[in-house]
Order: structure tokens, then C-alpha cells, then sequence
């Protein structure tokens, strides 16, 4: 009876090998675990007290009797205003809003205040708008639980689908918030938005009531008659720059920005330093972005693809859900492994393969010696 000799010429040694192979890949190719990202903690915890938040503002509109529409608000957030209102300042895209209500998105926030090496205690320069509550709130609640302090100032008017209630404005959401005690920021001043940040575009009737939400909710007024003069004024409340650790820009505030065309000229997200480009006007991010770190959030689509977020999420998802808390990786142990075993195998082979062919040199047929 022939006893079987592995070998590279034989065609049943291939086969073995092949399977063999075949059974290791697999064994590699499922051996995912879950792997925490970093800062994994603060990211679980800003994203629920986002959550929190926006629960507070729709028990809060539901306990007067404010009616929502489902059609244009599918998630029933009451944080999704109206296509046109007497204080809506431009056109904005229903699916941006509603993406930016993902609570995950605080998570992102996170993770672009830890690039900035922010740390407890700093202080944040922020231009916010009405234009994206989402955005605010997922600001707000990464600003709490990393322990930073804002500086926030509101431009007021916001864009289709944002906080463009007359009655409901994004400084009487923060005003709410920070009175229930789910976030300690308030706006240390507002304007009113739009054209030139005082109003253009908007009718007497829109600016009054942009006025009137900043007066009730007790915060100082930028009364600029001008754009160059409302960006110096921001400059004015902000002070040293040197005092800050990073600059947030949220929303296409005309102030903050200096032209619409800087909102897609701006890299979204963090920015260690603006680049140096041709802007077509100076506004207030690029005094700060020559200074300190900026974080731009205008473009959600960007945004939400960079950090793997779902585009207009129905219904939200929980928080804490998606990739940039948790990543499938493979088990390196088991792919080393199996890299191990393999090369073992073939290893033998060729050295019995050697094995025969040096005897076979020698004069000596192989199979003799067995």
C-alpha cells in the first residue's frame, strides 16, 4: 500500500491546501468584534442630552396646544418650522433639517472639539443662527459635557424649515432650555438676520417680531445699519481672541461668515486654520480662523456623510446608534492566526518536497526508506 507523500506536484496536497485556505478566510472574515470609537462616553452622553432637549421642547409647545404638522415635521420635533414665515430669510432644504436633528450629531460635535484639543474650563467663540436648531442643540450639549463655556451670538431671522415660528424663535428654545436646566448657555447678544444681518429682505412686520423675540428673551441687540458695522460689533462683544480655544460657526449667519460664498469655501467640519483663499468679504470667522481652530456646520449633506449619519432619518435614530460610536473591525489575532497556520502548512510541504528531492540526488528513492 503507497503511503501518501504531501507534495506541491500533488494534485490532492493542492486540493488540501486550497480548503484549507478557503476555511481560515472565512474563519478571518467573521471574526468582527465591536470596537468602541474614541471618546466614546462623552458621545453617548451628548447625544442623549441632546435628546433630552428636544424632548423638552416638544412637551413644552404640546402643553399649549401648539398643533404639528406631520407632513412638514415627520418626525413631530416641533423643531421643524414653517417653508415661509414673516421671519424666514432664505431658502433651506427640509432634508438638511431634518438630518441635522439626528441627537447623534451631537457625537460629531464631539468629535470636532476634541481635534480642536479642547479642554475643560475653555472658552468657545460660537455664531449661531435659526437656521438649524439640530445643529444648536447638538453644539449646546457637547459644550456641556465637555465642561467648555460659549460665547454665543445669535443671528435671529432663520432659513426655511428652521426655527422660523415668530413666537418660537431659536433664542426663546435657548431661553427654555436653560431655564428647565438641560443646557447653562444663553446668547450674550442677537441680530436680526438676513441681508446685511439687519433684516434685508425681510418685511417691518418680520423685523419687529425678530426684535420682540430678542427683547423678551432679555439679550442685547446688534442695532448695526450696516454689514461691515454689525461684523465689528460682534468683534466688540467677542473681545480678545486670545481668550478662546476654538471659533464655531453654525449656520450661514452673514456676520460670521462675511459673504454666502465663504459658507462652501470653508472646509465643513474642523479647520486647524482657515486656508488662505480669495474670499470675496471678511466676516467673523476669519478674524478667529487665523488664530484659533474653526468648526464650520453649514453643510449638512458634508457633514453627515464625513461622520457616516443617516440622510433625514424617520424615526431618529437612538442615540448612540452608528459608526462613529461603534466599529466593526477584524479580530487581528485570529487574521494572524490564520496567516500563521497557512504558512506552517505550506512550509512543510516545501521542506518534504526538498526532503525528497535532496535524497533523489543522492541516489536514494524515497519511498525505500519507509
Amino acid at each position: 500500500m503507497a503511503i501518501y507523500r504531501p507534495s506541491i506536484k500533488s494534485r490532492r496536497t493542492m486540493i488540501i491546501l486550497a480548503i484549507a485556505a478557503v476555511l481560515l478566510y472565512i474563519w478571518s472574515e467573521n471574526s468582527h468584534v465591536s470596537v468602541r470609537a474614541p471618546f466614546y462616553i462623552d458621545k453617548l452622553e451628548a447625544s442623549q442630552l441632546m435628546l433630552k432637549a428636544m424632548e423638552t421642547l416638544k412637551e413644552q409647545r404640546a402643553s399649549k396646544g401648539i398643533f404639528i404638522d406631520e407632513l412638514g415635521d415627520p418626525i413631530a420635533s416641533v423643531l421643524i418650522g414653517q417653508k415661509y414665515s414673516t421671519v424666514t430669510t432664505t431658502e433651506g432644504l427640509l432634508s438638511s433639517k431634518l438630518t441635522a436633528l439626528n441627537p447623534n450629531f451631537a457625537a460629531a460635535v464631539i468629535d470636532m472639539l476634541k481635534q480642536a484639543r479642547v479642554k475643560p474650563g475653555d472658552k468657545i467663540a460660537a455664531a449661531v443662527t435659526g437656521s438649524f436648531p439640530g445643529l444648536n442643540l447638538a453644539f449646546y450639549a457637547a459644550c456641556s459635557v465637555l465642561q467648555v463655556e460659549p460665547v454665543v451670538i445669535t443671528s435671529v431671522g432663520s432659513s426655511s424649515f428652521g426655527a422660523n415660528e415668530p413666537d418660537f424663535t431659536w433664542l426663546d428654545m435657548e431661553t427654555l432650555l436653560n431655564q428647565k436646566g438641560i443646557f447653562p448657555t444663553k446668547s450674550v447678544a442677537a441680530s436680526i438676520g438676513g441681508g446685511a444681518d439687519i433684516g434685508m429682505g425681510l418685511s417691518p412686520v418680520g423685523i419687529t417680531e425678530i426684535v420682540d423675540a430678542i427683547k423678551r428673551n432679555n439679550v442685547i441687540m446688534i442695532d448695526a445699519p450696516s454689514l461691515e458695522v454689525s461684523i465689528s460689533e460682534h468683534m466688540k462683544l467677542y473681545g480678545a481672541l486670545s481668550q478662546y480655544a476654538a471659533f464655531v460657526n453654525i449656520g450661514g449667519g452673514i456676520a460670521s461668515l462675511g459673504h454666502p460664498a465663504n459658507g462652501d469655501l470653508i472646509e465643513p467640519g474642523f479647520n486647524f486654520r482657515l486656508e488662505q483663499k480669495n474670499y470675496p468679504g471678511i466676516g467673523v470667522i476669519n478674524y478667529f480662523g487665523n488664530k484659533v481652530p474653526v468648526i464650520h456646520l453649514l453643510n449638512v449633506e458634508a457633514l453627515r456623510m464625513k461622520y457616516d449619519l443617516p440622510l433625514a432619518p424617520t424615526p431618529l435614530p437612538p442615540a448612540g446608534y452608528g459608526t462613529i460610536f461603534i466599529k466593526e473591525k477584524y479580530d487581528l489575532r485570529i487574521t494572524f492566526l490564520s496567516l500563521v497556520i497557512i504558512t506552517l502548512m505550506l512550509a512543510v510541504v516545501f521542506r518534504l518536497d526538498k526532503k525528497v528531492f535532496k535524497l533523489r540526488e543522492e541516489g536514494v528513492e524515497p519511498d525505500s526508506l519507509l
